[in-house]
């Protein structure tokens, strides 16, 4: 059984080293340093680790990552960008002139696993790499009948879901 002092530790050391990572982040993302945007900054990572924290201490859920899958998957996002520019921007000012509403949503197979950590953790970076590159998002995956559902604005053919190392599907 964890003690106080324990989970206070445990809370102290997650806080350590999410808050300066994320705030660094942000402050890179704005481009600027002033106080008002440092402020802004730690206020913002203050919320994100504490959302952390809480999902970290409620999921109950465990992830083992796989250096191929996240290499993969980050690999795949990059690649995906510059073509889904290529597809999303044209279909976007059309879309706006004509007044004609984008996308489709899809199901696709694909074989999400079990509960097992590394499961959960190739789920995760499915949602990440899919989702990055603007024209195909994940809206829910349903690992009991090995299926994906994505929205995209521009229906491609072929399936915007990756191959990871080891994977079956």
């Amino acid at each position: 059984m964890k003690t106080p002092w324990s989970v206070i530790e445990s809370a102290l050391r997650e806080w350590s080293w999410w808050m300066p990572a994320l705030t660094a982040l942000d402050l890179f993302l704005i481009g600027k340093v002033s106080p008002a945007t440092v402020a802004e900054s730690l206020v913002c990572a203050g919320f994100a680790t504490a959302g952390l924290a809480f999902v970290r201490r409620r999921a109950k859920l465990s992830f083992r990552w796989k250096a191929g899958h996240i290499w993969g998957s980050l690999l795949f996002a990059v690649r995906s960008v510059i073509p889904d520019l290529g597809r999303v921007f044209p279909a976007v000012t059309r879309s706006r002139r004509t007044g004609k509403p984008l996308g489709a949503f899809r199901t696709l197979s694909w074989a999400a696993g079990g509960s097992s950590p590394e499961d959960t953790a190739r789920r995760a970076l499915l949602v990440e790499s899919v989702s990055f590159a603007p024209n195909t998002y994940v809206v829910a995956i349903d690992p009991a009948h090995g299926r994906v559902l994505v929205h995209q604005l521009v229906p491609t053919p072929g399936s915007p879901i990756p191959r990871l190392e080891g994977d079956a599907s």
